[in-house]
């Protein structure tokens, strides 16, 4: 997984990502005011740094969800599980390529945490940025508080938060203003060397500081952002339709290939048949071997109805401006686990 550059937060994962981020808003203890804003000025203390030993995928049902109320709502969202369940039938394994991302050192997110106290602050320093895989001939990450890595040369990102009872958690979503919203660009590895980018914006982090086996941890991490419709359309959808192709192509003669042409190449639609009659070598059911799903074929597909907005995070010039409205739903929600054990780099 390979963190990609953008103008702002983590990320992960699993995973290139990073930017550089504006200073969030930040209350607590020590005398500060809920309504002033944690900077990198009133960041006191000792740097402890981390590095991702995990990162996951959200699950359907359950505590691992990583859904968040993006903007206070009331409601919860990740949209982003009901895309990987939707993938996942398609006979794609995405926990499995991006946990061996992981563990191969080509995904790992480094952590340095700036607070007086890792049980309560009421303003911390975030950094997150990718660490340099192993390469060729290099040796993955043991994950037991030794590993040395190397700051990758993509920018890292900055954020801003709290500590209350070990909880760390950054400036909400909802609260980020558009001269200060929090971006990043994650890209977790799939199936047969693509990546899923995921171009997050009002990001959020969370995470409870602790000790595990005499080693500092980051555990119960959680990452929230949104997806514009535009990158949506314009990154993901064509990526799903490379992947599903190559999947046919493969094994056309597998379970897999069936399902998938039955899934995204229906012959009642007007984009399948025209597709199967003017250019028969990108038909699937009849050319596996050759064939191509199309953006479209994504797009009115089952899975094309997940790859959507479900919630109000953007204004008309695509500033961040989160709604509780909810009346024009413009960008997906999205939320990955993840989990840090110390390291040096």
């Amino acid at each position: 997984m390979r963190l990609m550059t953008v103008q702002g937060l983590l990320l992960s994962a699993t995973c290139g990502f990073l930017l550089a981020a504006a200073s969030a808003g930040c209350g607590g203890d020590g005398g500060m005011m809920m309504e002033e804003k944690c900077t990198a000025d009133k960041v006191t203390g000792t740097a402890s740094q981390y590095a991702t030993n995990n990162l996951f995928l959200p699950q359907s049902a359950g505590s691992k969800t990583y859904a968040y109320d993006f903007n206070k709502d009331g409601k919860t969202e990740n949209q982003l599980k009901t895309l990987i369940q939707a993938v996942t039938v398609a006979g794609l394994n995405l926990q499995e390529s991006v946990s061996k991302a992981v563990t191969d050192g080509d995904a790992v997110i480094l952590s340095e945490v700036k607070t007086a106290d890792l049980m309560t602050a009421g303003c911390v320093g975030v950094t997150l940025s990718l660490a340099d895989p192993p390469g060729m001939g290099g040796k993955a990450p043991v994950f037991d508080g030794s590993d040395l890595f190397k700051v990758g040369k993509v920018q890292g990102v900055k954020l801003y938060g709290k500590i209350e009872a070990g909880k760390l958690n950054t400036t909400p979503s909802a609260d980020q203003s558009a001269e200060d919203e929090q971006r990043i660009e994650i890209s977790l590895p799939l199936a047969m060397g693509a990546t899923l980018p995921l171009a997050l914006r009002g990001v959020h982090i969370e995470g409870t500081l602790a000790m595990d086996k005499n080693q500092p941890v980051i555990k119960d991490g959680q990452l929230h952002g949104v997806i514009s419709q535009k990158d949506i359309d314009g990154k993901i959808v064509p990526l799903v339709a490379k992947l599903v192709s190559g999947l046919v192509n493969k094994e056309p003669m597998g379970s897999t290939a069936k399902t998938i042409v039955n899934l995204f190449e229906n012959q009642m639609n007007e984009v399948s048949k025209n597709k199967c009659m003017n250019t028969p070598e990108k038909c699937c059911k009849t050319n596996p071997m050759t064939c191509e799903i199309l953006d479209a074929e994504i797009k009115i597909s089952p899975v094309g109805n997940v790859l959507s907005s479900d919630i109000e995070a953007f204004d008309s010039t695509d500033r961040w401006a989160p709604s509780k409205e909810n009346k024009n739903k413009n960008g997906m929600s999205v939320g990955l686990g993840f989990s840090m054990i110390k390291a040096k780099f």
